[in-house]
């Protein structure tokens, strides 16, 4: 028996919507990874624990603010508000892309298989109308569906008991 899923639609337009946004957040990953980079921090709470112990202070903006890093401090908060754990640093390559692994996610995330059940369903359906197809259009005319979308002979059918 074939175990391999078989594809039944892709959201196409919801992966580029995705990774589109992504992107945008990607560029916000790397600004935040320069800032750190600039204040020699590897994270946000490293740099408050840093500037909280040289200052003696317990609000992370005063001693931001007393050590002249309020702008980067404020723009960090800002991107990781924005960020919202959406997307980090190791989710990139070293030419700041998107990672395999993320595009991968988000196309499987957007791909719908056949159940097993759907590709039961999908066969039979197939034999039905390759039969059908096989008869000519006017013996086609012989058949077709009432109102509770049942297949039966048609009232002018000439084949009617």
């Amino acid at each position: 028996m074939n175990t391999e899923k078989r594809v039944k639609r892709v959201r196409e337009q919801l992966i580029i919507s995705e990774l589109s946004e992504l992107n945008i957040t990607a560029l916000k990953v790397i600004e935040t990874n320069s800032i750190l980079k600039e204040l020699d921090c590897k994270n946000i709470y490293d740099f408050e624990l840093k500037v909280n112990h040289q200052t003696g202070f317990v609000n992370t903006l005063m001693s931001a603010s007393a050590l002249g890093f309020e702008n980067q401090y404020k723009r960090l908060l800002e991107l990781e508000k924005q960020i919202d754990n959406k997307l980090s640093l190791e989710d990139l390559t070293e030419n700041n892309k998107l990672s395999i692994t993320i595009i991968s996610k988000i196309r499987e995330k957007h791909t719908e298989y056949y159940t097993s059940e759907d590709l039961k369903t999908k066969k039979i359906l197939e034999d039905v109308m390759k039969k059908y197809n096989s008869l000519s259009h006017h013996k086609r005319g012989q058949i077709g569906f009432n109102l509770q979308n049942e297949l039966i002979y048609s009232p002018f059918s000439e084949l009617r008991f």
